[in-house]
Formats: C-alpha cells, sequence, structure tokens
C-alpha cells in the first residue's frame, strides 16, 4: 500500500530504517500489503490521521482504537464487502479440512485439567471404546468444558487464521509435532521459557463449519480470506501474500530457504468449537532458536525470495528507493 497522507509515509519511512528488525518489518508490511482495497485503506488512514509521531502511538491506535472497533467484533470488517479484494477467489471443497493451533493454558486452567489428563480423555472420546478408567460421557462432557473455555477466552472474538490439514498430515506424524507445526505457522508468541512448557490444541474442522457460521451473520459476504495487515495487531512474523499468490503464506520459524515447508493460510469467521473440532493435543517445549541466529531479517528474506518465486514476482517485496537502512 502506498500512503496517502504525509505524515503517515514519513513514519514508515522512519519505521523501515530502524535497525530493530522487528520494528522495520512492521513498516514493511504495510508496504508491501496488495489485497487492501482503497476504499478500506482510506478509511483507516483518515481515521489514523493524528496517531503518526512516532511507531508506538501508532500502534496504540491500532490496537486500541481500530482492532476493537473494526476487527474485535462478531463480524470483523475482513469478511464484509470492504475487504472484497482479499476475499479467497480459489473453490474450497466444504469437506476440505482446515486446521487451526490454540493455546490450552486458560481452558485447562477454568476446567482444572492437567495436559496429561486432557490427552487421555481425548483418546478415550475418539477411540469410542470402553475403559475402565473414564466414563465417556464424563469425558465428552470435559471435553466439552474446554471447548467452550475456547469459545469465550478474551481472544475468541478475533478472526482465525487457520491452514489446511493436508499440508501438515506427514508434520503430525514427528512425535514433537507441537514444535514442529508451531514454527510451520509462524506462532512465534509460542516461545518457552527454558523447562516451561505450552499446552497445545491442533483443532481441525471443515469448511462446511465456517460457510454455516457465516450463513447466520447477514454481513459475511466473504467469510474465507486471504490474511491482510489490517486484520489483526502488528507483528513481524507475519509477510503479505503477493496478489498473484490464492494463499497467505506462513514464515517458517525453523527457515525455509528452499521453500518447501510454508503453509498456505486464510482467515476465517469464527465459529463455535464443539468436541469433534477438538483434534489433537500436545505440548510445545522448544524455544525458537533462529530468532537469534540467523535472525528475523534473514528469514523475512528468504521468506520474501520464496513469495517471489511462487508469484513470479521479483518485484515484490522491495522498497521505495531511499527508504532501507543506509
Amino acid at each position: 500500500m502506498t500512503p496517502a497522507f504525509k505524515d503517515l509515509e514519513e513514519l514508515l519511512r522512519s519505521t523501515c530504517r530502524s535497525g530493530d528488525p522487528n520494528l522495520a518489518a512492521y513498516g514493511e508490511n504495510y508496504l508491501f500489503e496488495e489485497r487492501v482495497s482503497g476504499p478500506r485503506q482510506g478509511a483507516y488512514e483518515s481515521a489514523q490521521q493524528g496517531n503518526s509521531a512516532d511507531f508506538a502511538a501508532w500502534d496504540r491506535w491500532h490496537r486500541d482504537q481500530y482492532l476493537p472497533r473494526a476487527i474485535h467484533r462478531a463480524v470483523p470488517e475482513t469478511f464484509t464487502g470492504i475487504n472484497a479484494e482479499a476475499a479467497h477467489s480459489s473453490a474450497l471443497g466444504e469437506d476440505q479440512w482446515l486446521v487451526r493451533v490454540e493455546n490450552l493454558r486458560y481452558a485447562l486452567g477454568e476446567n482444572g485439567l492437567t495436559i496429561d489428563r486432557l490427552h487421555e480423555l481425548l483418546t478415550a472420546v475418539q477411540d469410542g471404546r470402553r475403559d475402565p478408567k473414564y466414563d465417556l460421557l464424563d469425558a465428552e462432557a470435559s471435553l466439552e468444558g474446554v471447548c467452550e473455555s475456547l469459545n469465550r477466552n478474551p481472544y475468541a472474538v478475533r478472526p482465525r487464521f487457520a491452514g489446511f490439514y493436508q499440508g501438515l498430515e506427514d508434520t503430525l506424524a514427528a512425535p514433537d509435532w507441537p514444535d514442529l507445526v508451531r514454527d510451520r505457522f509462524g506462532l512465534a508468541h509460542f516461545n518457552p521459557a527454558p523447562k516451561e512448557i505450552i499446552p497445545v490444541a491442533l483443532m481441525r474442522y471443515p469448511v462446511r463449519d465456517v460457510l454455516a457460521a457465516a450463513r447466520k451473520a447477514a454481513d459475511a459476504v466473504h467469510p474465507i480470506c486471504v490474511p491482510t495487515v489490517l486484520d489483526h495487531e502488528f507483528t513481524s512474523y507475519f509477510v503479505p501474500a503477493p496478489r498473484q499468490l490464492p494463499y497467505g503464506r506462513t514464515l517458517q520459524l525453523a527457515g525455509d530457504p528452499d521453500c518447501e515447508y510454508k503453509i498456505a493460510e486464510v482467515l476465517h469467521l469464527r465459529l463455535a468449537y464443539r468436541v469433534e473440532h477438538l483434534f489433537r493435543v500436545g505440548v510445545v517445549t522448544r524455544p525458537v532458536d533462529t530468532l537469534v541466529t540467523p535472525g528475523l531479517a534473514r528469514l523475512r528474506a528468504d521468506h520474501i525470495f520464496c513469495l517471489q518465486y511462487e508469484s513470479d514476482r521479483n518485484d515484490f517485496g522491495a522498497l521505495p528507493p531511499g527508504w532501507s537502512k543506509p
């Protein structure tokens, strides 16, 4: 996007020239975005005026005013007509599986469960066999409690990033699948400290469930979209995808210079989780070491190269002349 207002342009220029790779990434992402419509960009930038003194001011306005008003609501503007240019353009079968990673800390605490106990309950329900340790009805009730917690946690109102199950099947066969899935989805905030674990669930659900949720919301005309820079908090672990690609692409935290492990990513309207959506549970245990070596800037540069290759767009991800670090 090319900013329409001079103060935002100057802020973006200084942000892109920053020696802080995270700060530089925030500016780059705004400029690299190609799917935000003219009306949506115009409304965003007009409302943003007066909040460009520095990045901290812009970030506060984006988090505290724009997101609650436009995104963190029953039907985010992401899925309305103003975002038509980011609507997912490829045909998805209603039986096609979507997958998403959820942090279970809140749900486990609220339901008085450990991750090991939850794993046993989920296995019992999925196997459907009598188990002397568990009453299946009680086990299902516990899983329903976990889903209810996920549905009402403080982040549940946000649009949901998801990938496609067929792209993860091989990864899920590994014993350390939670760490690998975290890396492939680019979930850098799932970064445990030494001896810490982060309990996670892999949710799996068909496209039809997203479409059914959309039918209950009159304004949700595009329930599945390609993620844009305006749909979430500013993050350096997101890079907008070129308009030629039908999906977003996740930043592979383990490094992916050969362009082999990126997840095709979409953003969809919130749906209420049910027990049958709870597919796997486990724990993330490994820190994201690549943020130190080779570092965020290298990961992003390799990722942008892959986006250029996949879209046949050598010009994608190039800053205007004079905007990069001296």
